[in-house]
């Protein structure tokens, strides 16, 4: 399974976008502590919906609910930013 990256994050919210394989994102919320910042890879379930386990390329697991499925990236970041 191949590393994805994140592309955007929004500590206040606790999200983060994930790019996928096909060109797609998906935006998921953290449910668990974990060091994130733009541009580390994260490896799991990606493109999937509801509550998964995924791991960066730093190694440290976490729990992330995945709030989208595929879908593309201005859509991604309005869900990031809404409210902001």
């Amino acid at each position: 399974m191949n590393y994805r990256p994140i592309v955007d994050y929004n500590p206040a919210r606790g999200m983060i976008i994930v790019s996928l394989e096909d060109g797609s994102h998906a935006v998921f919320t953290l449910r668990s502590h974990a060091v994130i910042k733009v541009g580390i890879g994260v490896q799991g379930p990606v493109s999937a919906r509801g509550l998964q386990s995924l791991i960066p390329d730093t190694r440290q697991l976490f729990d992330a609910f995945g709030e989208t499925g595929p879908t593309t990236l201005e859509a991604c970041q309005r869900m990031l930013w809404a409210d902001a």
